[in-house]
């Protein structure tokens, strides 16, 4: 979508996405260089961030030290975003496409309040992007419509491109029918199709359901504007005639024929084999990556969440499928909640990837642009994995006695190894003996109760004789790095 937006925007895009996860200060010729562009323009960028946006990213700058953005929360950098999207022209009238297709260039331009010698000029570069992705905003005889080589993946692209534009809070949308009758009615496919516990996980995973309704929303709206997907797939029992009428009352053409693409199109998200062996292999694959996940982090887990593990990335695999084209992450919260991770705790981030890799390797599949969405998911199903760091040793220094010792040495690995997970291991040693030869090098880092003790090469924290919150933090950031 970047390309779409003016220049200005797709800079002002790439200083947040900079700034996000840059810690402290950033000068003005860093960011220019990394933006590439000049430092006046990047300087009228950010000028212009502040004075429109200033109280939601809190963006502070200072002279002859550069910028920095205090709140780093990419929530508030999204919906920025989502402001700069809806002022694009470009994708303004591809969305105005999307739900009123063959309508006359007047109609767009009032629409739109844009005059036609703009839209015409606009045309050009949506192609060259819409192109990419096997679409094309055709424009014959004073009408537009949207057109694809795969009208499926035009219906999933431009479901994703509705949620971007608009959010993921439904209520907020121009629709009038009723919303929860797309859910209801989701349910109660879902539930024929998929096993007890990936049911139960989906009736949770709020962000999927609001991408399948939306999914749902747009194939009714295609279908209804007779762009149809031939399907023999059964909906029986999936939909009853009451749910039916009610659709039709503001969908009028449509058929239930039509709506049979529509589901085969939502199972397929998590049941779509091809063949037995495929099923096999694929899931196979997902026991072999739930299984390295937890020998590489230690963590011990139920049964339940065992399965939820390798229920992920078949599902991701399963929804790759449905992609004919690589989509982009650019406004996806869940790849910026990925890169947050990498930064914040690499090590994990590290172990996930690679064997998210692994996988898709092992299924003959090298979509690893969606290894963003399994680190996202893992640590959905596995909030445990957050308690996660490679495992570092600490030497523990005390002059209060070995009883006291141990208490310290207990305390701290309880606190920072939980569940199978080993982040911390302690080597003891008294103050006099400590004194009396040169500590062993083979740590990482010393903590000790002993105030302006020194240890040549090492970090040492200083801590009370009974742990307070910022001694624990203090030691947490040394795991985490």
């Amino acid at each position: 979508m970047r390309a779409l937006l003016d220049t200005s925007s797709q800079r002002v895009i790439k200083i947040l996405e900079i700034l996000l996860f840059h810690e402290g200060w950033m000068s003005l010729a860093e960011l220019s260089e990394q933006v590439g562009a000049s430092e006046r323009s990047v300087s009228q960028d950010i000028s212009s961030l502040q004075q429109r946006w200033g109280s939601k990213l809190n963006l502070e700058s200072k002279r002859n030290v550069g910028y920095r953005l205090l709140n780093q929360n990419s929530n508030s950098v999204s919906q920025v975003f989502m402001e700069l999207f809806n002022k694009s022209v470009p994708l303004r009238w591809i969305r105005e496409i999307l739900f009123h297709p063959n309508m006359s260039i007047d109609y767009y331009e009032e629409e739109l309040l844009i005059s036609r010698s703009t839209l015409f000029r606009q045309l050009p570069k949506i192609n060259k992007f819409l192109t990419a992705y096997g679409m094309e905003l055709h424009y014959e005889k004073n009408n537009c419509q949207l057109l694809s080589k795969d009208e499926a993946y035009l219906r999933d692209f431009c479901a994703s491109f509705i949620l971007e534009l608009n959010g993921l809070d439904l209520a907020d949308y121009d629709v009038h029918l009723d919303i929860s009758l797309i859910y209801r009615i989701m349910y109660q496919a879902l539930a024929k199709n998929l096993e007890p516990a990936q049911f139960a996980w989906l009736q949770k995973d709020d962000v999927t359901l609001v991408y399948a309704v939306m999914y749902y929303l747009i194939s009714l709206i295609r279908e209804n504007q007779g762009y149809h997907i031939p399907s023999t797939y059964s909906i029986e029992g999936e939909i009853d005639e009451e749910s039916f009428l009610y659709l039709k009352r503001f969908y009028p053409q449509i058929k239930k024929a039509c709506l049979r693409p529509i589901h085969e199109q939502i199972n397929n998200m998590w049941n779509g084999w091809d063949s037995e062996e495929e099923k096999t292999r694929v899931r196979t694959a997902g026991l072999h990556f739930a299984e390295t996940i937890l020998a590489k982090t230690g963590l011990q887990v139920d049964a339940e969440k065992f399965y939820l593990m390798q229920f992920v990335p078949t599902s991701v695999y399963l929804k790759s499928k449905t992609r004919s084209y690589k989509t982009s992450s650019l406004f996806d919260r869940i790849a910026y909640f990925a890169k947050s991770l990498e930064q914040t705790n690499p090590a994990l981030f590290q172990i996930i990837d690679s064997c998210a890799c692994a996988f898709f390797q092992e299924v003959n599949n090298q979509d690893s642009f969606m290894n963003y969405t399994i680190v996202f998911w893992i640590c959905e199903v596995c909030p445990e994995l957050y308690q996660y760091s490679a495992p570092k040793t600490a030497l523990l220094v005390n002059n209060f006695g070995r009883a006291h010792t141990d208490f310290l040495a207990n305390t701290l690995e309880n606190f920072f190894n939980r569940g199978g997970l080993v982040n911390l291991k302690i080597e003891r040693e008294e103050y006099s003996a400590a004194l009396a030869k040169a500590p062993s090098s083979n740590f990482d880092f010393v903590i000790t109760t002993i105030p302006d003790l020194s240890v040549e090469g090492k970090t040492v924290f200083l801590i009370h004789d009974y742990p307070n919150a910022n001694d624990l933090h203090a030691i947490y950031q040394a795991l985490t790095k």
